[in-house]
Formats: structure tokens, sequence, C-alpha cells
């Protein structure tokens, strides 16, 4: 194997520094805007074709992606996101399905509701895992 110059982080660049802080930025923004506490839960204002109920819930795929910025955003910066982190990925849950063993609906699970997505668990699992091991 030949050994070549070592590459920096992103970050360690001024101009890396400036898509650190620009991401960073624009996943505080995405929390704001799209988390409902009250909820604990992504929203959004409109009806859209990944979302479901009166209150415009986001479903699974597009939840998952959510937490995917989080984890970027608190990976670019240790110790910002882990709050949003935890609920988001504790709200995560109600979408597990308890009859289905590994498996995740695509909207908030419920008795019956067998509309069920191995890929978004694969997602979340990988998330985890990188979020635990960096």
């Amino acid at each position: 194997m030949v050994s070549g110059p070592q590459s920096q982080p992103v970050s360690a660049t001024p101009e890396g520094a400036a898509f650190t802080a620009e991401g960073t930025t624009l996943c505080r923004t995405m929390w704001g805007h799209f988390w409902s506490p009250s909820h604990s839960h992504f929203v959004t204002n409109k009806a859209s074709g990944e979302t479901v109920g009166d209150w415009n819930g986001y479903t699974l795929w597009p939840f998952v992606i959510g937490i995917e910025a989080l984890l970027e955003a608190e990976a670019a910066v240790p110790g910002q996101f882990t709050t949003e982190i935890h609920a988001a990925l504790e709200a995560c849950e109600k979408f597990k399905s308890t009859e289905r063993r590994g498996a995740y609906t695509a909207w908030v699970y419920f008795e019956g509701n067998d509309d069920v997505y191995y890929g978004e668990f694969s997602e979340r699992a990988a998330g985890c895992t990188r979020r635990a091991n960096g």
C-alpha cells in the first residue's frame, strides 16, 4: 500500500469551517421549524405525500432523514445536538411494530398496521451505530 499525504478534515480548512457552520445552522433551523414538542414529531404546516393526520406529521422516511441530519450535525459539533437527538430517537419508537420483530411502520404504529419497512429501520440502525461510535 502506498501512503500519500493525509487529507485534512473539511472543517480544518477555513472553507470547511464555513460549511460546518452553515450546515449546523441549517440543522438548527430544521429542528426549530419542523419539530413539534407537543406531538414529539417532525411536522409541517401543509399536508404533503409524506405527512399524515390533521397535524401533518411526517411518515417514517422523512422522520429518519431528520434524525440523520441531527446525527451529522452532532458529529460536526459534538454536544450541540444531543438533546434533540435523544428526543427524536425516543419519538421514533412510536413507529416500531410490536407485531413484526425489527420492523418500523410507515406511520405511527397501531394494532393491525402491517405497512412495515425494514430499509428505514436499517437507516436508523446505521445512524444509531454511527452516533454510538462517533
